[in-house]
């Protein structure tokens, strides 16, 4: 026995895909600082008021503060965190990566900071 033959409507759909719009940073102000350095990161998606925005210097967090109030593409943080990170950040290596993470969504471009 061959079994039945019958007819059925058959589609294709095209490749579906899934994009994430993250961060992107364009400059950092300064490249080089201290603990007691604020930071000024530019770009684009960098900050938004509903959701909890980071810049990270490495691997090390910090959270953009309200005042000054940031900006969609200009947050500013205070890099007092640098200072009390466990191990600490060791003075003039290799610059260290800055990224900026907005709701979970992490910047894939970085610039690169010197902690002096």
């Amino acid at each position: 026995d061959r079994g039945t033959t019958f007819i059925e409507a058959v589609t294709q759909s095209s490749s579906q895909s899934v994009f994430m719009l993250v961060p992107g940073i364009s400059s950092i102000a300064p490249g080089t600082g201290t603990s007691a350095t604020t930071l000024t990161v530019n770009g684009t998606r960098l900050f938004n008021n509903a959701l909890k925005s980071y810049v990270y210097v490495n691997d090390i967090a910090i959270e953009v503060p309200l005042t000054p109030p940031p900006t969609d593409t200009q947050v500013q943080v205070p890099l007092t965190a640098l200072a009390a990170a466990v191990p600490p950040l060791q003075p003039s290596p290799p610059p260290y990566p800055v990224r900026v993470q907005v709701n979970g969504a992490l910047s894939v471009d970085t610039q690169p900071f010197t902690y002096s």
